[in-house]
């Protein structure tokens, strides 16, 4: 039987334990519960979803006027951005599956998982995939792409709330989910538990809209609705990104990726590789449209009610503080 890594119980500060037959052997469970090993609160599996997302208690409004409206535009999306806007696609899939690679025998959680423009490409090389999505619809489309035999367990969650049990993931993955979130607040809320989520070695690779050249060339808002009432959408700068990510790794790498550069058909140049040449100059690059963020070496603050944690934690960054400053006072060696 492959290892499961554990999620954590909305509830409270116990672990759940996805159901073997969800990601290890081909008998997908459709319907049944996951019991937290803590408060014995069991959680239902509805057509191959554990649903840990409990209206009222664990989600705020705002996300749930979010939730609604993704729900209803799931079909939608599917048909238009995961399996239409090929060369929008082309332009961030390779390069952030690259940042991400090797994923071979990884655990890897992903983090709004949408209809699977990455989970069915990851599916078929990891040890296993939580796909995480807070639109039940979205989930349900997601599960009639994969194999039934596949490692994958679908979650419905807030990914902004605690979710998985410390040190549990190779990997976190989430692409276009943090420009969705409502406010700073809830962004630095998923940065902080994914650091605690992941492993010593582990990485953790997004992307989001990015606040650059082409917003301010057309005017386009930092933050605003695609339509009166609609999808909140917001836009990172680079520096934003980087001291929004830093308090919780001690390695971040961001770099513009998408740049959409015009007339590349009556050039007869492929739209990708204009793309890509534009993502090398420094000055083209910050037309992109998205940043990919890489992270490492997670770094966990204290939290509150886990004194053993805090210590742990503590005594990590301290260590880490001084293997930096032995590292400045080291003498450069001459070129």
């Amino acid at each position: 039987m492959r290892h499961l890594p554990l999620l954590r119980c909305p509830s409270d500060e116990g672990t759940l334990r996805l159901p073997p037959g969800a990601v290890s052997h081909g008998d997908r469970i459709e319907n049944g519960t996951v019991k937290c090993e803590v408060c014995g609160r069991d959680y239902p599996i509805r057509n191959g979803v554990a649903i840990l997302l409990q209206a009222g208690t664990t989600t705020d409004e705002a996300s749930l006027h979010e939730q609604h409206l993704w729900d209803l535009g799931a079909q939608d999306y599917d048909a238009h951005v995961t399996e239409g806007r090929v060369a929008l696609n082309a332009m961030e899939i390779p390069p952030t599956l690259k940042a991400l690679k090797p994923v071979r025998n990884k655990d890897i959680l992903e983090l709004g998982c949408g209809t699977g423009r990455f989970s069915t490409l990851l599916a078929p090389e990891c040890r296993a995939l939580v796909a995480v999505d807070f639109s039940n619809e979205e989930l349900a489309i997601l599960g009639a792409k994969l194999h039934p035999a596949g490692p994958v367990s679908l979650v419905q969650a807030d990914v902004t709330r605690l979710l998985a049990a410390p040190r549990s993931f190779d990997l976190i993955l989430s692409s276009q989910v943090v420009q969705a979130l409502p406010t700073r607040e809830h962004r630095m809320n998923m940065f902080r538990w994914a650091a605690e989520a992941l492993r010593d070695t582990g990485r953790f690779v997004f992307t989001t809209y990015h606040h650059g050249l082409r917003n301010r060339l057309f005017g386009i808002a930092q933050a605003a609705r695609y339509t009166e009432g609609g999808i909140y959408r917001y836009y990172s700068t680079m520096d934003e990104i980087q001291r929004e990510v830093r308090p919780y790794f001690d390695s971040v790498h961001v770099r513009p990726l998408q740049v959409v550069v015009p007339g590349t058909e009556r050039l007869r140049i492929s739209p990708v590789k204009a793309s890509r040449i534009s993502e090398r100059i420094p000055g083209l690059r910050q037309f992109g449209i998205l940043l990919l963020v890489e992270a490492a070496k997670p770094v966990r603050p204290p939290l509150e009610g886990s004194p053993s944690m805090a210590v742990e934690d503590a005594l990590t960054l301290l260590s880490r503080r001084f293997q930096r400053a032995r590292d400045r006072r080291r003498p450069r060696p001459r070129l």
